[in-house]
C-alpha cells in the first residue's frame, strides 16, 4: 500500500496552524478557527477574573498586556494548540518532562507524534508508516529521523531550551491517496523522500534558526542526521549535555509563568 506526507510551508508566522495540521496531516486549521480559540480562552480567563471582586489590578494588567493566545504576527500560544487538538480530535498535548509525558523516555518510538516548541516557533515530528518524520513548516520537504536517533534528538532539543510535548490521543491514520496541492501545502509519496543513509549530513544543531516572523526568509538548515555513526556522536552529545545544568533565560522563564497562570485560571474554571 502507498502512503502520503502532508506537508505545510511556513506563511508569515502561522506555524502553530502549520504544526496543528501536519500532524493531523490534512488542512484541518485555518488561522481564523485558531483566532476565535484564542478569543473564546481569553474571554474566559477574563471571565475568572472577574468572578473575583479583589482582582480588579490583574484585570487592568489582562485588559492593558491585550491577548496572551495571539499576537498580531498570529504566533499562537499553547493553550490554543490544546484546546484545538483537545476540543475537535480528543488530542492531548502532554509536557514531555512531565511525569505523565516521561513514560515513554526509554523508548519515545512507541508514541505517534511530539510537538515541539523552540524560540516560540511550533512544529511537528511525527510517524507514518512506522517512518518517523520531521515536518517543521521552515524547511522544504519533510526529513526522515530514525528511530535509534529520536530519543537522542528529542533529549537535544530539550537540553536547548525547547519544550517538547506528546501528543495522544485520536491522530488521524497515515493517508493513502494525495489531497490537493498548493503553494505552502505540497503532498509526498514516501518513496520520494526515503534516502539512502549515506547520503545523509550531519549538522551542528537539531534546529538551527529561530520562528520566522513577518516578513523574514525561512531558514533551510534544519537536516536532521540519518547517518548512524552520526547518530552515535549526537547520542553521545545529548547524553553528556542532559548531565549539566542548563541555565535559563529569565525572558522565556517569565513567559512560561504567564503561561502557566493562564493555565491554571483555564483548569479552574473548566471545573466549575
Amino acid at each position: 500500500m502507498s502512503y502520503y506526507i502532508y506537508h505545510e510551508l511556513q506563511e508569515s508566522s502561522l506555524c502553530g496552524q502549520h504544526c496543528l495540521n501536519n500532524l493531523l496531516q490534512e488542512p484541518y486549521f485555518t488561522s481564523i478557527d485558531l483566532a476565535e480559540i484564542a478569543q473564546q480562552l481569553d474571554a474566559k480567563e477574563l471571565q475568572y477574573l472577574t468572578e473575583d471582586n479583589d482582582n480588579q489590578m490583574n484585570i487592568n494588567r489582562f485588559i492593558n498586556e491585550g491577548s496572551g493566545n495571539v499576537d498580531n504576527s498570529g504566533n499562537f500560544s499553547l493553550q490554543v494548540l490544546k484546546e484545538a487538538l483537545k476540543s475537535l480530535h480528543n488530542i492531548d498535548l502532554i509536557s514531555w518532562t512531565s511525569e505523565e509525558g516521561r513514560l515513554d523516555i526509554i523508548d519515545p518510538t512507541i508514541e505517534e507524534g511530539f510537538i515541539i516548541n523552540h524560540s516560540q516557533h511550533w512544529y511537528t515530528i511525527r510517524k507514518i508508516n512506522d517512518i518517523w518524520w520531521n515536518l517543521n513548516s521552515t524547511i522544504q520537504v519533510p526529513e526522515k529521523i530514525s528511530p535509534f536517533y529520536l530519543s537522542a534528538f528529542l533529549s537535544q532539543l530539550i537540553n536547548e531550551g525547547s519544550s517538547v510535548f506528546v501528543a495522544r490521543g485520536k491522530i488521524p491514520p497515515q493517508k493513502t491517496s494525495r489531497g490537493i496541492t498548493s503553494d505552502n501545502c505540497k503532498w509526498y509519496h514516501i518513496d520520494e523522500l526515503i534516502k539512502p543513509t549515506n547520503n545523509a549530513t550531519a549538522t551542528k544543531s537539531s534546529f538551527e534558526g529561530k520562528g520566522n516572523k513577518l516578513g523574514n526568509g525561512i531558514s533551510n538548515d534544519n537536516n536532521l542526521v540519518d547517518d548512524y555513526d552520526d547518530e552515535e556522536l549526537m547520542l553521545a552529545k545529548a547524553i553528556s549535555a542532559s548531565l549539566n545544568d542548563i541555565s535559563s533565560d529569565p525572558i522565556e522563564l517569565k513567559k512560561k509563568e504567564k503561561e502557566d497562570i493562564r493555565a491554571k485560571r483555564l483548569a479552574a474554571l473548566s471545573r466549575k
